[in-house]
């Protein structure tokens, strides 16, 4: 049982006065806030915390399937729109949202996989420099070997020795 209150009085009179006149977008946002203002003297939550939290869960399910498909599909060349569609989002909502939750741009991130992998090729195999680069999904010997030494400050042939 709920304690009279005016706003929660004032919503319900308006919703049962305007039930027939009102266009129904109207009505169904009074009927929302008002269950609101219940919910949230019920469980002292917000409906608008919850679905807050229920989007941010949500927001990091995207971002996750974004991850692992970077991860599965690294050594392919791949683009952020191809990374959205995946993810059924816009390429710049994906962008804006990924950065929020991890820090880094798609970009940065895919970068940073394939010079772990590069990294990971240099200390356990004995393929060349060149196939490694290739390996780890880079386009060219020369932007692996420039972005493993901004990365890891030297130079792969130096960081395998």
């Amino acid at each position: 049982m709920l304690l009279s209150n005016p706003e929660l009085d004032y919503l319900q009179h308006q919703i049962m006065k305007r039930c027939f006149t009102a266009g129904k977008l109207e009505i169904d946002n009074l009927v929302l806030e008002f269950f609101n203002r219940v919910a949230g003297i019920i469980t002292n939550i917000s409906i608008e915390e919850e679905l807050s939290t229920m989007i941010s869960m949500q927001r990091l399910s995207t971002v996750e399937a974004a991850k692992e498909y970077m991860q599965e599909n690294f050594i392919s060349d791949i683009s952020l729109l191809e990374i959205a569609a995946h993810c059924f989002i816009s390429p710049f909502h994906f962008s804006r949202l990924f950065k929020k939750f991890t820090g880094y741009s798609p970009h940065q991130y895919l970068q940073n996989i394939r010079l772990k992998h590069g990294e990971m090729l240099l200390k356990n195999s004995s393929l060349t420099i060149s196939e490694i680069s290739y390996a780890a999904g880079f386009s060219s010997l020369e932007y692996f070997a420039t972005a493993f030494k901004q990365r890891y400050n030297m130079r792969p042939g130096e960081y395998r020795k």
